[in-house]
């Protein structure tokens, strides 16, 4: 092992972290061309099939979802932020077999016993073990942000946009099922695993799965808080997909999913920025420098407030022509819906960094409450809006819980800044 840990090595040109500006435009290049080549899956799908078809994938996203963030415990973050290496990789990555192992058993059960069609069952099914595939991968792609080296990352997710998009595509083309087609889409993120991030992985880091009790149950019990958090913040999102489902039919679904992920793009930017900043940002708050720390977070958000407010103006007058060229000309009879849809997206995108902010400080146990309190929200005004509303209710109902998310994430950050420095101070009093 430790011969092929040398030779791995010995193929990287550069082991050394990259700088901050050159993480941030790998991240952001690979999560852009990512989030591109997913969206493009949707489209093959609407200009290939149906909106019944695009209902049924989406409806797949939507149902898995959850599960997978629960099950994930958001661990990466918290590979991630242990700046002191409190745990060793093999704990996390351990951990990480342990919950993806369970979580496909979760979803066959939920697929075969509790949805009726065969053919979104086997959907479901296909794609929750591309979900798993994927959150192997997240993990390995965590130790490698810990090290700074979001180029490994990129290249990765690049190759399974890429390959998958194409493969998917030319089986929609081909054959027109989406079974067959998900299919593809799972071997060709299986392949990119095996075959590429875990050599990249292992020349950095050895490592295996070694069942630590002991360790395995420490590292749940401190990262379960953010697992939660991060389900309630994904049926946050998704609850108006499943009652909008329920109350009209995956048609609808499939008009919303469509404008939802032009939205996601956005998000795919902004989670993209946050993974090269969150190391940054951990040293800063770690180190005592919330100068640094504030002066970071908040130069980016100020930028995504710029750049969403031009979004928002293009699509109040461009967004029926956007819509009708991305999909078809049904799409765009959508164009009011849209419009608000980019008003709830920029309000989400400030909401995740803050939020990210507040994983820096390690602040975990109180992001289920303040998720769970948006989650009320949500469940509420989708109730009252969406079974008259539509599309349009659940876009409203979104817009009021996300900015909710955001008001009471923005407080519990400036309690915990300022609670840090007023403990700083002390420390250097004495």
């Amino acid at each position: 092992m430790r011969l092929k840990k040398k030779d791995d090595r010995s193929k990287i040109k550069n082991n050394q972290p990259l700088s901050l500006k050159s993480n941030s435009l790998w991240n952001l290049l690979g999560s852009l061309i990512h989030a591109l080549t997913q969206w493009g899956i949707l489209i093959s799908i609407a200009k290939l099939g149906s909106p019944e078809m695009v209902g049924v994938f989406t409806l797949a996203l939507a149902i898995t979802a959850p599960l997978v963030l629960l099950y994930r415990f958001n661990l990466r973050s918290v590979v991630v932020s242990d700046g002191n290496n409190e745990y060793s990789f093999d704990d996390y990555y351990s951990l990480r077999v342990v919950s993806t192992f369970i979580f496909i058993i979760t979803m066959i059960i939920i697929a075969l016993f509790y949805i009726p069609d065969w053919e979104i069952t086997l959907v479901i099914i296909i794609f929750s073990l591309s979900r798993a595939v994927e959150s192997i991968s997240d993990i390995l792609h965590g130790k490698l942000q810990q090290i700074e080296r979001m180029d490994i990352t990129a290249k990765s997710r690049i190759y399974k946009g890429i390959i998958a998009l194409f493969i998917f595509s030319i089986i929609m083309f081909l054959f027109n099922n989406l079974v067959v087609a998900t299919s593809a889409y799972f071997i060709s993120w299986l392949v990119i695993l095996i075959y590429y991030d875990f050599p990249k992985t292992s020349a950095f880091e050895q490592f295996k799965f070694k069942f630590n009790k002991k360790e395995i149950k420490i590292l749940f019990l401190l990262s379960i808080p953010l697992g939660i958090a991060q389900l309630i913040n994904s049926l946050n999102l998704n609850l108006p997909r499943y009652l909008l489902e329920y109350y009209h039919d995956p048609k609808v679904l499939g008009f919303l999913g469509a404008m939802i992920y032009i939205v996601n793009v956005g998000n795919n930017f902004i989670i993209a920025v946050n993974g090269a900043i969150m190391p940054r940002l951990s040293k800063y708050f770690t180190a005592g420098n919330i100068k640094k720390y504030l002066k970071l977070a908040i130069g980016f958000i100020l930028f995504i407030i710029a750049a969403g407010l031009i979004g928002i103006i293009i699509v109040r007058f461009l967004g029926k022509e956007i819509l009708t060229l991305l999909y078809t000309a049904e799409y765009g009879a959508y164009k009011e819906e849209f419009f608000y849809l980019t008003i709830m997206g920029l309000l989400m995108y400030i909401s995740q960094v803050i939020g990210l902010c507040l994983t820096t400080t390690r602040t975990f146990k109180i992001q289920p409450y303040i998720n769970f309190i948006t989650l009320i929200i949500i469940a509420v005004t989708s109730y009252l809006f969406i079974p008259e509303n539509g599309i349009m209710g659940a876009i409203m109902s979104l817009v009021i819980g996300m900015s909710a998310q955001l008001f009471i994430r923005l407080i519990i950050l400036i309690i915990v800044l300022n609670k840090n420095i007023r403990l700083r101070k002390l420390q250097n009093n004495e």
